[in-house]
């Protein structure tokens, strides 16, 4: 008999939260089948099986909290099974038993050479209405991901099959009204967790201040002309912000509270909370110092991507110095951004509008101007400090050309 233990999967995790089983008691399972999907502090994780055998007990249910070192299936070994004498019941065929398998659990694999579904739930629910299977279709994107015009383009190929999409059931007057309880587990549940933990541990304070935007705009105007890529601000703004942590070291440390250490960070590792149908990740961009702009345009579109479709490894969301929040043009001028724990601040980048400002002339204007929150740990850094740390990214962003000129 094999037990299969919930072990540390990342830096120093101690416990996991059961979001998913892919097997149930008596069903057979193969080396790297999926056995269950945990959510841990970073990201949720899917453990799959080591060996091949047959699951004789399952621990816990879904919304449980397991622990390192919990036992999560027993598996009776191919082997073991073997010298059991034989059921009275007649044993399913290999190929009886792999389609048992598939109609329970859709998203194994048949053979070695068959690919997972990768789809948003956005497309999922499009092929759904649509009555089509996506199995049979052919996804364009990155890794064979299927796009929504993927599901399109395969509705129009087919032939003498009229599409059938399934319309929404309007609602019965007589409709039960009753609140709905929405349990709070997975990613929401860890975001509530890391949330309090911050806000109660550190003492949150936040400067706020304007960005004369127009030089800003025009120099992202200018670098679209030259790349193959669509630049936007985000990251010119990581680039300048790493600027701006290499003269205030401060603002990429952590504390390390058990020794009362405060720990100055020499890599830099930007975090952009990202915004996610499940909820607030923070992606990471390592050794964002040694990259270039359009380098870091093309990761940050791979990793929203991956966040919003829940594919985020471990190594993505971990190790982060100072982590950016941009609020985007949706959003408000200020805000006061919660700092991502352990860190010591958090820098809030706001929508860019136009308003009222005083020119060069000192006539008054049109101007664009962008708002920036950072919050601050106050435990460690002062007024002072922050004001300078502010002016600096303030000061880059409104000449961009000044960073160039030292750009390393």
């Amino acid at each position: 008999m094999y037990v299969l233990k919930f072990t540390d999967i990342g830096e120093g995790l101690h416990e996991a939260e059961i979001l998913k089983w892919f097997v149930n008691a008596g069903d057979t399972v193969k080396i790297d089948d999926p056995i269950v999907e945990v959510q841990t502090d970073k990201a949720s994780v899917e453990i799959t099986s080591p060996k091949s055998g047959v699951i004789k007990k399952r621990n816990g249910e879904e919304g449980d909290t397991i622990y390192v070192g919990d036992t999560l299936v027993e598996i009776e070994l191919q082997n073991e099974s073997s010298s059991v004498s034989a059921p009275t019941t007649k044993q399913k065929t290999d190929q009886e038993q792999t389609s048992s398998l598939l109609e329970k659990y859709p998203h194994l694999k048949k053979s070695p050479m068959e690919k997972r579904i990768i789809a948003a739930p956005s497309v999922r629910k499009l092929a759904r209405e649509m009555n089509i299977d996506l199995n049979e279709v052919q996804g364009s994107a990155k890794n064979g991901r299927i796009t929504k015009q993927d599901v399109l383009n395969f509705a129009n190929r087919k032939e003498g099959q009229p599409v059938k999409v399934q319309q929404p059931t309007p609602p019965s007057p007589h409709e039960d009204t009753q609140d709905e309880i929405i349990p709070i587990r997975g990613l929401r549940k860890k975001i509530y967790e890391n949330m309090v933990k911050s806000a109660f541990t550190i003492p949150h304070t936040t400067g706020m201040d304007e960005i004369n935007a127009d030089r800003l705009v025009q120099f992202k105007e200018e670098l679209n002309k030259f790349s193959s890529l669509k630049i936007t601000y985000l990251p010119i703004i990581v680039k300048v912000v790493v600027d701006a942590l290499k003269r205030n070291p401060i603002f990429n440390s952590t504390i390390d509270e058990e020794n009362g250490n405060i720990i100055l960070k020499k890599q830099y590792n930007i975090g952009i909370a990202t915004a996610t149908s499940k909820g607030l990740v923070v992606p990471v961009i390592h050794n964002a110092d040694q990259k270039s702009i359009e380098e870091i345009a093309v990761e940050i579109a791979e990793l929203s991507q991956k966040a919003e479709e829940g594919k985020l490894s471990l190594n993505e969301i971990q190790g982060g110095t100072f982590t950016i929040s941009n609020t985007g043009m949706k959003g408000g001028f200020y805000a006061t951004p919660i700092i991502n724990y352990p860190e010591v601040a958090i820098l809030g980048i706001h929508s860019i509008k136009e308003k009222p400002v005083i020119l060069p002339n000192r006539e008054i204007g049109i101007g664009r101007v962008m708002g920036m929150s950072l919050s601050f740990d106050h435990r460690i850094i002062d007024g002072a400090p922050a004001g300078m740390f502010m002016n600096d990214i303030k000061t880059l962003l409104e000449h961009p050309e000044k960073w160039i000129l030292n750009a390393r």
